[in-house]
């Protein structure tokens, strides 16, 4: 048994949808986004 980390459709939907639609960002909501994705890899150890 394995326990290779895979993305589920749905973490890969989020990175698709961030990726699209992260140059309409403004730089203070980019700002926002990258902290909360921080805190959340660190609260929750979730792998980046």
């Amino acid at each position: 048994m394995t326990t290779e980390h895979g993305l589920t459709p749905e973490k890969e939907t989020y990175e698709r949808l961030l990726r699209e639609s992260r140059e309409m960002l403004s730089g203070a909501a980019r700002t926002v986004l990258a902290e909360a994705q921080r805190t959340a890899c660190a609260h929750y150890l979730v792998p980046s």
